[in-house]
């Protein structure tokens, strides 16, 4: 390489040289050209004498003998270059330059070359769904849901009712031992559906399906589905009847009589959360005839009487409500909000009538104590005896406070907080399909923002 760049350097040099040449010889001749000129100017004004000015010179006869010479030099150094001869590597060289590649990279011998693969055909089998949709995160909760709830008009289907199962699908312990796992880490979706599935593969009468059966109401209380739980207390109690009457049974009285509790203390709870008071009172009633002096129980029925009587109280209040007796429908709601804090409808419907009697820091008040009561019933445990709305039912009851609130904060001029309620109240009727007042928020929206935008110019 060192020696190609002086090599090339020099013919740079030599090109430098003649061009440098070239230029002064043009340069020379131009000269000399002026001089001449000079020259018959001045011999004409002498003489007189007419000369014809003759400037036309010819640029290349001047420059063909450098150019000639140029390339001659060229030449020369062309062939002096290839007759130079290159310097041959010795065999021992390239052994050893072989050796070296050979222990970096390793020896590329025919003998240590692996044979090919054998050919082999995989096979791919995708899991087997009942939705002709592909599987996703974003609808495995509902299609578990779907299932536990059809999961009797689902019997035909061959994915449900295969001929070839193992023991985690025949046998109803192991299923049942699942579904409490599930039940514990509070995967009570999964455990409904493990449970149903446990149900379909037992005895109808025996003690283990009235278990499971006991079980997936549990875990309807946890999934908001009260009337499914009311339908497997009255199947668990059905069974135990059928259980008892079995002359072979193995099950003693009392068993079946602790089930049976169970079954009916369930069942009221769920009825309680459906907002059937009455019908959970009788139930309770009925329990209490056959188990006399349980404290559990009486503690349960008082409870229960205390919802019932706040309950009334709330109706009687709605009713005044409606003549438009406003100062008769709050002391109606300050009774039943007295037996019970946590009654929503109460609250809700006193800060109307607070609104409409233009007492607007009360409806405030009330408003943000609604909110809170459904966020605790909310936390509270699916097993108390609470009034439980519908989710649909309480996002409407929310969304409707919220823009209650928000009208309050307008009236008393705080238009920030009263957008603030506006935005969430339409949040939610946007997530909801059933809401039906979402264009009067946006007009509530509207006005509030001219008005704040006045307040700003007056101020």
């Amino acid at each position: 390489m060192d020696l190609e760049d002086r090599e090339r350097q020099r013919i740079q040099d030599l090109k430098e040289e003649e061009k440098n040449a070239a230029k002064a010889a043009v340069m020379d001749a131009f000269a000399n050209i002026q001089d001449s000129e000079v020259a018959k100017c001045n011999n004409i004004s002498k003489g007189w004498h007419s000369v014809e000015l003759n400037t036309h010179l010819d640029i290349e006869k001047l420059l063909a003998p450098v150019e000639n010479r140029t390339e001659q030099r060229f030449t020369q150094v062309r062939e002096a270059k290839n007759k130079t001869p290159r310097k041959k590597i010795s065999e021992s060289k390239i052994k050893a330059i072989q050796d070296t590649q050979s222990q970096k990279y390793g020896s590329q011998s025919s003998d240590n070359i692996p044979p090919p693969r054998k050919k082999r055909t995989t096979k791919i089998e995708y899991t087997p769904r009942i939705f002709k949709t592909p599987l996703r995160d974003s609808t495995k909760k509902r299609e578990q849901a779907f299932i536990a709830k059809n999961r009797p008009y689902l019997r035909s289907n061959a994915l449900l009712n295969r001929d070839e199962v193992d023991i985690t699908e025949s046998n109803p312990l192991w299923l049942k031992q699942k579904g409490d796992g599930f039940a514990r880490n509070k995967d009570y979706v999964s455990a409904v559906n493990v449970y149903s599935a446990a149900v379909d593969c037992t005895n109808g009468h025996s003690l283990l399906t009235i278990q499971v059966i006991a079980n997936r109401a549990l875990c309807r209380l946890h999934t908001k589905e009260p009337d499914m739980c009311i339908k497997d207390c009255d199947l668990a109690v059905e069974r135990m009847q059928a259980l008892a009457d079995l002359d072979d049974s193995c099950v003693t009285i009392q068993e079946i009589d602790k089930l049976r509790k169970k079954m009916w203390i369930r069942k009221s709870i769920a009825q309680c959360h459906m907002g059937r008071l009455e019908d959970a009172n009788h139930t309770l009633q009925k329990v209490a005839n056959i188990f006399p002096n349980d404290s559990s129980l009486e503690n349960d029925i008082k409870q229960v009487n205390v919802l019932l009587q706040a309950a009334n109280a709330k109706r009687n209040g709605d009713t005044k409500l409606q003549a438009g007796m406003f100062e008769d429908a709050l002391e109606c709601y300050n009774n039943a909000l007295k037996l019970y804090p946590l009654l929503v409808g109460a609250l809700c419907n006193r800060s109307l009538c607070y609104f409409v009697l233009q007492d607007q820091d009360a409806c405030i008040n009330d408003c943000s104590c609604a909110i809170k009561a459904m966020k605790a019933i909310e936390d509270a445990s699916p097993q108390s005896f609470t009034i439980r709305k519908a989710f649909i039912e309480v996002e409407e009851i929310k969304a409707v406070i919220l823009a209650r609130r928000g009208s309050a904060y307008q009236i008393t001029c705080n238009f920030s907080a009263a957008l603030k309620d506006y935005e969430l109240a339409l949040e939610i009727c946007s997530d909801s399909s059933d809401c039906c007042f979402s264009k009067e928020i946006k007009e509530m929206v509207e006005a509030c923002s001219q008005q704040s935008l006045l307040k700003a110019r007056n101020i």
